[in-house]
């Protein structure tokens, strides 16, 4: 199951797509549904434009503006409606959630150009930060109340911030080889314990050397160091 999240903008409330239901449904249509989700699901506000949907509700026809779901939703792991609703969670048990997350937890201190752009990149930037380690806390406390496994992957403070307006070839080539590398190497996966042991020598790394590191150089998500301590992970 594939399931990718945007924000119906009208509504200003996340929608989850099933993108393996649309795909089995073959043709033309289905093929142009699937790509303008996709494209919806990475139109950053102010950046990208929107992707218009032509929806039918019974007899009604109606246009819906979309763009990223990060916009509402960070990433897709407890609906809102089952915590909420006092749905039976005990089946969770023994399940196992693993998040990705295209990001790093925090940000080191540079200078903003007053410039409009690059002014709204980062006031955007901060908040899709502040959301995605709410929800990480938030995933991580259900998950240990329900007995789950639960490990995420961010970028270490010691990469280079991932360029949100650079979607080519290459950029993204590079973050792929460079995720596939660590979870080659089984230093993708942290449980939040590992993250903050992780996060805490990347920070002196680079408050030591006073740099990034480029493409694929940087550390992994799971620092060697806290993986060869062969702590079990635990689950929140």
């Amino acid at each position: 199951m594939l399931l990718v999240a945007t924000t119906d903008l009208d509504k200003e409330e996340p929608v989850i797509w099933d993108m393996g239901a649309i795909a089995q449904q073959g043709g033309e249509r289905a093929r142009a549904l699937f790509r303008d989700v996709l494209l919806a699901s990475a139109s950053i506000p102010g950046a990208f434009p929107p992707i218009m949907f032509r929806v039918q509700s019974g007899s009604r026809t109606y246009d819906e503006l979309h763009v990223d779901g990060a916009t509402t939703l960070p990433f897709c792991s407890f609906p809102d409606a089952l915590l909420m609703n006092g749905l039976p969670l005990d089946v969770l048990g023994g399940g196992e959630i693993y998040v990705l997350i295209n990001g790093q937890p925090g940000a080191l201190p540079r200078t903003t150009p007053v410039r409009t752009v690059p002014m709204v990149v980062r006031s955007l930037s901060a908040g899709l930060r502040h959301q995605a380690r709410a929800a990480l806390a938030l995933t991580a406390t259900v998950a240990d109340r329900y007995g789950m496994k639960f490990q995420f992957a961010t970028l270490p403070f010691d990469r280079e911030p991932v360029r949100v307006l650079d979607p080519g070839t290459e950029n993204m080539g590079r973050l792929y080889a460079y995720g596939r590398d660590c979870a080659s190497r089984g230093l993708l996966w942290v449980s939040i314990r590992q993250a903050e042991d992780s996060g805490a020598r990347a920070m002196d790394r680079v408050a030591g050397s006073g740099v990034v590191a480029a493409n694929g150089m940087a550390s992994c998500p799971l620092d060697a160091a806290v993986a060869a301590l062969a702590v079990p992970p635990d689950t929140g």
